[in-house]
């Protein structure tokens, strides 16, 4: 009887020993591939963080989008995005990203959820 469990044992040490050698040799074998420049023009190197310009430019004027955009907003849907524009409307353009928190329906955790992706100007 010992003599099996020590022969499961082996079978199971040198089926998980293949494993990880496979697996280790399948990970030394990897391909990179570098991208090819055909244009011939220097690369610039990829950056995570946009610069403050990028990221102003993506943000969403609340002061002339429509529906589409004030749509692709966190949490606002087509009837809030109409009563932004109708608020708008009816008491001209909004002097601070805070003052959207006086449209119903967006209150401190909603306008905290869009603060970053909106603007005035």
């Amino acid at each position: 009887m010992k003599i099996k469990i020590a022969a499961c044992a082996a079978a199971i040490t040198i089926f998980f020993a293949g494993v990880f050698v496979g697996r280790m040799q399948l990970l030394n074998h990897s391909v990179i591939v570098k991208p090819q420049n055909t244009e011939q023009m220097p690369l610039e190197p990829l950056t995570s963080v946009p610069s403050t310009a990028q990221a102003e430019d993506n943000k969403v004027n609340i002061n002339t989008a429509g529906i589409p955009e004030l749509c692709g907003l966190p949490g606002i849907g087509e009837a809030l995005a109409q009563r932004i524009i109708d608020y708008r409307e009816a008491n001209g353009d909004f002097q601070s990203i805070e003052e959207i928190m006086a449209v119903k329906g967006i209150g401190d955790g909603k306008f905290d959820g869009i603060r970053k992706y909106i603007k005035i100007k």
